[in-house]
């Protein structure tokens, strides 16, 4: 590794922590903003991006292919189609698929390099965030908000009207979102005892601290997911059982009487008429909703490259708001979905690399139970409205490259004559 940086190791070894606290902690602010996502993370990353991009070389020439393909079609989809170029929101759109190209090889360089320091800090991270949530439930709202600026002001009105916490984030499904895709990227690094109990913590965060639907609707779907792909009879067995347990499940949530948790509401709705599930709830129906409309509708055109000027969007969202009467609004700033917005403005050319993406995460599951189910929420959670330009999602891909690698190496070891295909 040393070698292949040369002086590049230097500055690894430097800005290595920065970038990951940047990563971990992408909200909060050091110089005032009005944007969610502050801009650190990806600043480092493109000057480690300089030193270390000798890295790509060492990946397999299918995510070679994948990622740099992606940063291609974004720029030749804004040179065609976002004349006269002078739309900031477009040059946006622009850097979702420039992001993985310009941060997964600093964030390989840095695991590589520094692996225990990238656990190290990952670990404290995900305590930081806990912690910062307990304390947000059980005495102040309003604790360490300070450090969202202008978004941390609305914490207490936020929970008072049965919603979660926000831990680190603006608002609350963004502290379950984030706080599950640091349990997935420590879970493909380590499968020590105290990075699965944090694992596990990330998921009772999500769930009881952030008290996010969508986060509970995902790794409800990860969960059955596993079970079809690890087992299967199990799966099937336990839909059913599930679909009778529904009527139960009516009853007792309805003992419960009225409560202030915007969750358990949401159940109780849900329930008691499945056809309304995506009305019943403004957040619910903008989210899930939109998502499928916008998914509906790529699928429709027969994936057509939309490409990536705004106009176009205003417009489709229009239609899109005409056919779906049931959907009470959509973004005017995008898509509500990370994949979404690749598959709309894209189309059919960006498939190479979602198929990348999702097949390099189930090829490299953790032996853990957890881990694994953790592992299948990040493309779920990519399907939502957690965009791809977040910098960790190359965090994670990259973890998924590292993982890869020692994998690679370890069948060379153990089989030395065998000649091993690391190019597919």
């Amino acid at each position: 590794m040393k070698k292949q940086l040369g002086a590049g190791a230097v500055v690894v070894k430097i800005l290595a922590p920065l970038l990951l606290l940047a990563s971990t902690f992408p909200y909060v602010q050091i110089v005032p903003s009005s944007g969610y996502t502050q801009p650190y993370a990806l600043f480092v990353g493109l000057i480690l991006f300089v030193f270390c991009f000798g890295v790509v070389f060492q990946w397999r020439k299918y995510d070679q292919i994948a990622i740099a393909g992606l940063g291609f079609v974004g720029v030749m989809l804004y040179i065609i189609t976002c004349l006269p170029y002078d739309n900031p929101l477009e040059y946006q759109y622009l850097l979702t698929y420039l992001s993985p190209l310009l941060m997964v090889p600093g964030f390989v360089a840095v695991i590589q390099h520094k692996t225990r320091q990238t656990i190290l800090i990952l670990q404290g991270s995900i305590v930081i965030w806990l912690f910062v949530s307990i304390i947000q439930l059980l005495i102040n709202p309003e604790f360490a908000t300070s450090f969202l600026g202008e978004w941390g002001n609305s914490a207490t009105d936020i929970v008072l009207s049965g919603r979660g916490v926000l831990g680190l984030a603006p608002e609350p499904t963004h502290n379950a979102f984030h706080t599950l895709l640091l349990g997935a990227a420590l879970a493909l690094l380590d499968s020590s005892k105290i990075s699965r109990f944090l694992v596990f913590g990330c998921i009772g965060s999500a769930v009881v601290l952030a008290a996010s639907s969508s986060a509970a609707l995902i790794l409800l779907a990860s969960t059955l997911i596993w079970l079809m792909r690890y087992k299967t009879l199990w799966g099937i067995a336990l839909v059913l059982i599930g679909l009778s347990f529904l009527a139960v499940l009516s009853s007792l949530l309805q003992l419960m009487g009225d409560t202030d948790s915007r969750l358990i509401s949401l159940m109780k709705e849900a329930i008691e008429d499945p056809a309304t599930f995506l009305v019943i709830d403004h957040s619910v129906n903008m989210r899930l909703g939109g998502l499928w409309a916008v998914l509906s509708d790529s699928i429709r055109s027969g994936l057509q490259p939309h490409g990536l000027s705004h106009d176009t969007w205003l417009q489709a969202r229009t239609e899109i708001l005409k056919t779906y009467d049931w959907l009470l609004d959509l973004s005017l700033t995008g898509p509500p979905s990370g994949f979404g917005l690749l598959l709309f403005q894209g189309g059919i050319l960006v498939l190479p690399f979602l198929f990348m993406f999702i097949h390099r995460l189930f090829v490299n599951q953790p032996r853990n139970l957890l881990g694994q189910i953790i592992l299948i929420a990040v493309p779920l959670i990519f399907l939502s409205q957690f965009y791809i330009s977040a910098p960790l999602f190359s965090l994670i891909y990259a973890c998924a490259l590292y993982r890869q690698r020692w994998n690679d190496i370890a069948v060379q070891q153990a089989y030395p004559t065998r000649s091993l295909k690391l190019n597919s």
